[in-house]
Order: structure tokens, then sequence, then C-alpha cells
């Protein structure tokens, strides 16, 4: 790199790493952004190798239309003035062949060593910005577009946690750019799919940074408006070229936000001369430790800092305050802890967790009375913890907690920590038990919507609509919790795409599978009859069955049993309230079939009648029908699967009645 980009004063360097698949429109991108730089006269100076860029992509567009594909590495290098600070910034991009970064990441592992032929790695090591190209109009797949996301997304969650693993404090502010606007803004299920995109990777993003940094880290860097920006990078207008500036000083504000977060966390140059000036005395040896650097490490320093250590603070009197809000629970028995109290154990245990980190037992400098009190505290607040849990899950009267206030409070008391296991088993196994309870939520308020629903005698449609909205709902909170506990979660998210996937199955099929046999069937008269063939259809919603031949066996005089011409049948029962049995016999002497008789097998229906599918239950259904002489018994067996959350809301949809609840 010249000198004449050192020279000038006042200037911020930003190296900018940059991933994109091909055809992403980065290359376009940075065309347009350093063109118009140079429009508006904001260019100080740029490298030999950024005019061979603009000189490159300018030819190809004049010959082929498009910026042509990027093959090697690029040093593209400009200084730029600054459009609201008096300051010019230094702007160093690494453009590469999206072939090449695409493969690099596909292979990145979070915990590996540095690989200086890892294009990704490099870039997450030497920069101090970063940008993720994502174009969802297109795809590495055009027959599949759905596939396009997946990858991209997959991409996306692999690079977050290889930066926040690798850089940890240091942190690599991330910009995600979505290309090509002009050809998608006005399509509204593109539009949809990049919302749902980028909600998947905030939410990955926050909860990375939340769990590895603990909160220590800018709000601004997982601040959805500023980390996600769509553009168009054909310029169009100069409204478009203003988005591709703003990208530009977007990420010089997350880098200057960046860097005052990692001054904050470590102590000042004037604090350390003030302790150098009080130890010198005591030798050149105490003094070398003390002078290891505390500035900031150069851009492309090979080691990450670790993550800081919390201020030095008088562990007593956290336990004060803490065992001031146990003995007042204590004393009032019953009475639930309010969210600003749980809030303020929250508090106290985050700070114990990274004060028992930092001061393990073999070195804490504190008298064992102080750690017995610390040990006595930690167990107070899981019991606390605990019975809050009981009193959602049990029935506790009055003194019961309703399972949304409950959850709530046990979030609170329970966020953005780590597994506790190594300081408190007692406070781990609260960690589980709160994903137990999110999950009996869930449960809960699908049992509600199918209780409201069928009290109201609502179409099951409707009714499976609204519990696949609430499943989405729910989907998000745990995507969203800051409560430790990955595998739990996943198990979670698990059953809820099961159940949104069943539900959304009953929706487009508009019926159930199901299979049946006729256990018995028999006419038994006080005379001797004929033998008459029978018939028996189902009607279920929108759909029936075909017809059933009952062929009639003579038993004795007056005694006639039916066999059917299979042991069983497989059939589909559309969504309805109701199944009718349709029963029609011969009339031999006339030579035609009498009118069907029609009678309803729901008049007693099982636990998933507002869904549509009054005869579901676990186990097989046996159902009687007795018509003048004739007797007939069926039985429903290996219905369509149903999740296990829809099971474990029809048990709470019986707590909820026992108990009275709404």
């Amino acid at each position: 790199m010249t000198s004449q980009f050192r020279s000038h004063r006042d200037q911020k360097t930003i190296k900018v790493g940059i991933y994109g698949k091909t055809w992403a429109g980065k290359t376009r991108f940075l065309y347009q952004l350093i063109n118009y730089w140079e429009k508006t006269g904001r260019i100080i100076r740029k490298s030999q190798g950024c005019q061979k860029f603009l000189d490159t992509v300018a030819n190809s567009i004049k010959s082929s239309g498009g910026p042509g594909r990027t093959t090697e590495k690029q040093d593209i290098t400009a200084l730029v003035r600054h459009i609201k600070r008096k300051e010019s910034v230094k702007f160093h991009f690494l453009d590469l062949g999206g072939e090449f970064l695409a493969k690099d990441l596909d292979g990145l592992a979070s915990h590996a060593g540095d690989n200086d032929k890892n294009h990704i790695q490099r870039q997450v090591r030497e920069c101090n910005a970063y940008i993720f190209f994502f174009d969802p109009s297109s795809s590495e797949v055009p027959a599949d577009i759905d596939e396009h996301y997946r990858n991209e997304l997959r991409r996306a969650e692999k690079f977050i946690e290889y930066v926040v693993h690798t850089r940890e404090n240091e942190v690599l502010p991330v910009v995600f750019v979505l290309t090509h606007l002009d050809v998608w803004e006005n399509n509204e299920d593109i539009r949809k799919r990049v919302d749902e995109w980028c909600s998947k990777v905030h939410d990955e993003l926050s909860r990375a940074y939340a769990q590895k940094l603990k909160n220590l880290h800018p709000k601004s860097v997982v601040s959805r408006d500023r980390i996600f920006l769509f553009v168009s990078s054909i310029g169009r207008t100069q409204e478009d070229d203003k988005r591709l500036d703003h990208v530009a000083m977007e990420l010089v504000d997350l880098v200057a936000d960046s860097e005052r977060n990692l001054q904050q966390l470590r102590p000042s140059w004037r604090k350390v001369r003030v302790v150098l000036a009080v130890l010198v005395p005591f030798g050149v040896a105490v003094v070398a430790v003390i002078l290891q650097p505390r500035t900031s490490p150069p851009v492309g320093s090979p080691s990450p800092t670790q993550i800081a250590k919390p201020p030095k603070m008088d562990i007593r009197s956290k336990l004060d305050e803490v065992e001031m809000l146990l003995t007042g629970w204590q004393q009032q028995g019953t009475r639930i802890p309010t969210t600003d109290e749980a809030k303020k154990v929250n508090d106290f245990l985050r700070v114990v967790q990274g004060w028992m980190t930092t001061n393990p037992p073999d070195k804490q400098s504190v008298t064992e009375e102080t750690q017995q009190r610390l040990k006595e505290s930690l167990k107070s607040i899981a019991k606390v913890v605990s019975k809050v849990r009981e009193r959602m899950v049990e029935k506790a009267g009055d003194a019961t907690i309703p399972l949304d206030e409950g959850v709530s409070l046990l979030e609170t008391f329970l966020e953005n920590l780590p597994d506790l296991t190594p300081f408190s088993e007692e406070l781990a196994q609260c960690q589980k038990g709160y994903w137990q309870c999110k999950r009996l939520q869930v449960a809960d308020r699908i049992a509600r919507i199918m209780k409201r629903r069928d009290e109201l005698k609502s179409p099951c449609m409707d009714a499976l609509s609204e519990v696949k909205a609430e499943l989405e709902t729910a989907k998000q909170e745990v995507k969203n919790s800051l409560v430790y506990g990955a595998q739990d979660r996943q198990i979670l998210l698990e059953a809820i795409d099961a159940t949104v996937t069943f539900c959304e199955d009953r929706i487009n099929n508009e019926s159930y599978q199901a299979k049946f046999r006729v256990v018995s069937a028999k006419a038994i008269s006080d005379k001797r009859t004929g033998l008459v063939w029978h018939t028996l259809r189902l009607l279920s919603g929108k759909t029936h069955t075909g017809y059933f031949g009952l062929e009639p066996v003579r038993e004795s005089e007056r005694t006639v049993s039916y066999k059917t011409a299979k042991d069983s049948y497989e059939i589909a029962l559309g969504l309805d309230r109701r199944v009718i049995c349709e029963i029609s016999a011969y009339d031999n002497e006339k030579k035609q079939w009498q009118k069907p008789q029609e009678f309803d097998l729901t008049s007693d229906p099982g636990p998933l009648a507002a869904l549509g599918m009054p005869l579901v239950n676990r186990d097989r259904v046996t159902k009687a029908i007795r018509h003048q002489d004739f007797e007939l018994t069926i039985e429903f067996f290996e219905f369509s699967p149903v999740p296990e959350l829809i099971w474990e809301a029809v048990g709470r949809a019986s707590v909820n009645s026992e108990s009275g609840a709404p």
C-alpha cells in the first residue's frame, strides 16, 4: 500500500471483507459505489488496483452488459471524504470470485486453526468490517429458489458462528446487503422470503453475541435496521447510488461503535500509568508485566482479545442485596416475585457467574463465610425459581401462576446466562426446567384455541389456521429466548415445526387418513329372514368413501351375519365435526337398493373434533350402530400421525377444564 494513503491526516481505515455468491452483485456494487464517489467529488486518492478494477468492469459492461466475473484477488483502495464528518476514510475492499468464497465458507470450521489458504478465515482475521452479499431474486440452483435461500442461510449462520468465536469482543461489524432490489421490490412472494431470511439471520446473530459475549457488545451491531440494507446496484437513479453510499457510511459508524465498546472494556492508559508510578520501585520484572500493550491491536492482529473481565467489585455487597430479596420472599410466603425483582436476581447471577469464572474456588480472595453465603444464596435462588415453575405446572389454588406470566418470569430470572452447571447444579436444573415450561406454554396455547373453537363450533379450517399462526409466533419466541439450552431449544423447535407441517397438511388436503374394519355385523329377527345384502359408506366434510359390501351369511334360522371382502380398508375422511355412516339394504323383491339410513358416529366426539378429526384418538376407536334388527360394530385405527404437541395440548385442555381456567 502506498504512502500517499498513510500521510493524509485524520483518516480512518475501514478494511472491508466481502462474501457473495457468483452473480450476487458484489462487483457491480463496488463499481457503482466508487463511481458515485468520483462523480460527487468525494474521492481524494485511489490505488492503481482500484483504477484497474474500474477500467476492467467498465470494459466488461460495455462489451457484454455485465460486470463480468471476478477471478482473482483485487486490491481496491480509495481515500474518501466522509459525507457528514470532517475526517476522511480509507476504504480497502477485498473483492474475490464468488465461487472461491462460497467454497471456503462451506468448508469453514468454527473452531479450526488459522489457514492462510482460506479466504474467509483471512478476511475475518484482517478486516474490521464485513459485507455479506445476498441476492434474493437469483439462485445457484435456478429450478429451486428454496434451496438457494436455505444454502445462503446456512452459510450466514456458519459465518456468524465463526466470526463471534474468532473475534470475541474485538467485534467485527457485519452488514448484510441484499442486492438487485430493482428486480424484487414489487414481488410480494420474494419480499416475504426476504423478511423471513433476515429474521432468521438476525436471530442467530443476536443469540451468538448474547451467549458468547454476555451482551458486552455494542447494540448497533445487532440492530436490524442498521445491518440489513437493500440496494439496487445498477444505478437507475441518484437515490439508488445514495443507498450504496449509505452502506459504506454505516460500516464507518459500526466500526466506530465497536472500537469505543472495546476501549470501554479495557482499563484506560491513564490508570495504567498510575499503577506504574507505584510499582516501578518494585523492579523491572513487575514493570514488564504491567507494560503489556493495552491499546487496540492493529488491524490484522492474528490473536483475538479475550472477553473483557468485569470490573472488580465487592461480592459481599451484592450478596447483601440479594439476601434482602430472598428474606422478603421467605417471609411473605406465596407472594409471586415481580419482574423487577427477577431482573435484580438475574443481574446478581450474571455478576456472580462472571466473578466465579475469573475467581475459581482455589483463588477466591474471600472468606469461607462469604463463600458459604454465596452457595446458600444460589441454592435459595434456585428454590425460588423452582417454586415459580411448580406453581405453573401444579394446581396451587389461588397461588397458581398463569403459564404465560410464569414463563416470562422464568426467562427474566435466567436470561443471558451460560450453562450454570459448573456453578450451581440446582440452577442448571432451573434452566432445563424453563424449556419444559416453555413447551408446556406452547401446548397450553393450542389447548385454549381448541377449547374455544370447540365451544363456538367454529369451522375446523379456521381452528387449524389459528393453531398454525400461534405456532409460528411461538417459534419466534423460542428462537429469541436468551435462556441457555441449545439442545432443549432445538427439540422444541423441531416439535413446533412438525406440528406446523401437520396443520398445513390438513389444511391443504382437507382430510386425514385412517383404517377401519367391521368387527361384527348381524341381523337377528323373530322369524326366518332372507339373505339381504347391505352396503355401508362413510361421509365427512367434502369427502365420502366408496361403498363397502356386507355379504350375508346365515348362522341360524333367525340370525344372519355379514362379512366384508377384506379384513380392513384404508380410507380418507374429510375434515368436519361429524362422520356419518350410511347403510343401505337391497330389496330382493323390487330388485333395487332401499333408501339409505344415516347414523352419526360422532355424537360422542374425540378430543380433536375442533380440528375436524372427531374420530381420532391415541387408541383404536370402536363405534356401534343398532337399527331395528340390524347391529353393526366398526373399529377405526392407524389414523394420520398426530404430533406429540397436539396430544400434550389435549392433556392441557383436560387440566384447564378441571381447574376452570378460561
